[in-house]
């Protein structure tokens, strides 16, 4: 692979320079080649959704890249082999994957003529008289800017490509990465500005993903009480939704209000590990006369995060035990077949109590 300085030193060495414009072959973006991305979407989404969305990210930029590699820099199985091919004004510089550059004045273009593959592939031959005189053909199927590349040798001078439809397409792939990077990427990394909502369980997008803040909520400032509210993290859904937890006390107000406008922190709450050596058996039984599962409840333990809703800089970060051990109705445990002890809202009010008063 010639860089384009070298070709235009071949052009003027063949006396058909300056060197205009310089194309290259490459694969098709085929059947075969799509697995690739679609085996990089299926595992991007596995990931995703189950072990961590930064990994996910890297997954698919390198399917992506792995794409684009096959596609543009592996051998095009063409047994002519793998070309550039530059424009210049007094003719072509080809260069082939096994062997030197070489300079074809127009005068030995013989012509061009259309060729189909399979019916369906379309592609061209250009016939010229090589360097020892024989007749030869330089095919040409898959080419950086085809189009541009077959008139430029039809009509026997550099010929441009539309840059019209270059910057059209250009700018809508390139809108269409920026919309999905801000709809998909950027919760994961850059905290969002939003309206405070209508209620106060949809404050959870303060603590999904990278969060959310609130620049028209209260201030955590001045006298107490200072009202908080909880969200504790869906295991399922990896950190992706929060559920609001009540918490309430007689004696403290601050926990229990349903304003939006009122609240000044959040407290985001997510299990981040598990007790060892402290658990109980939990039996179920799908039916009568079915057999019985027993499974582990292990006492859980949980982070919790206190944020200012108005700009959710992190007020303390601290991790608390989950007190409800009691075995459920049903089974509802994790993939390896535990369960976890849960926390309460008495858990809650005791650990958060110290922010409401201060």
């Amino acid at each position: 692979m010639l860089p384009r300085g070298k070709l235009a030193k071949v052009a003027d060495a063949g006396g058909i320079g300056p060197l205009r414009r310089v194309y290259r072959t490459r694969n098709e973006f085929d059947g075969r080649k799509s697995w690739i991305l679609i085996g990089g979407g299926l595992l991007t989404t596995t990931i995703y959704f189950n072990l961590s969305p930064t990994l996910a990210y890297v997954v698919a930029a390198l399917a992506i890249a792995s794409y684009l590699y096959v596609v543009y820099f592996t051998d095009t199985g063409d047994p002519a082999g793998w070309y550039r091919i530059g424009v210049a004004d007094g003719g072509l510089v080809l260069a082939p994957r096994y062997g030197g550059p070489i300079a074809v004045p127009w005068p030995r273009i013989l012509g061009v003529s259309e060729i189909r593959e399979f019916g369906a592939r379309r592609g061209f031959e250009v016939a010229y008289v090589g360097e020892m005189g024989r007749g030869t053909v330089l095919r040409i199927v898959e080419v950086n800017g085809r189009g541009a590349l077959i008139r430029s040798i039809t009509e026997r001078h550099a010929i441009r490509p539309p840059v019209l439809v270059r910057s059209v397409v250009g700018g809508v792939l390139g809108v269409a990465l920026l919309m999905t990077a801000w709809l998909v990427f950027l919760p994961d990394f850059v905290v969002r500005s939003e309206s405070l909502p209508g209620n106060v369980v949809e404050l959870s997008r303060a603590c999904e993903r990278a969060g959310a803040k609130y620049p028209d909520a209260a201030a955590f400032t001045g006298p107490a009480p200072h009202p908080i509210r909880a969200f504790v993290e869906d295991e399922e859904e990896n950190g992706r939704v929060y559920e609001a937890a009540g918490v309430f006390s007689e004696t403290t107000p601050g926990f229990d209000i349903s304003d939006p406008t009122q609240i000044q922190l959040v407290a985001c709450v997510r299990r981040t590990g598990v007790e060892l050596g402290n658990s109980t058996t939990c039996t179920y039984r799908e039916q009568l006369g079915s057999d019985v599962e027993i499974r582990t409840m292990r006492t859980g333990k949980y982070t919790v995060e206190v944020f200012e809703l108005r700009t959710r800089k992190r007020v303390d970060s601290f991790g608390i035990t989950g007190s409800d051990a009691q075995c459920p109705d049903s089974y509802v445990g994790s993939d390896d077949g535990d369960m976890y002890s849960q926390v309460t809202s008495e858990d809650l009010r005791r650990a958060l109590d110290r922010y409401v008063t201060r």
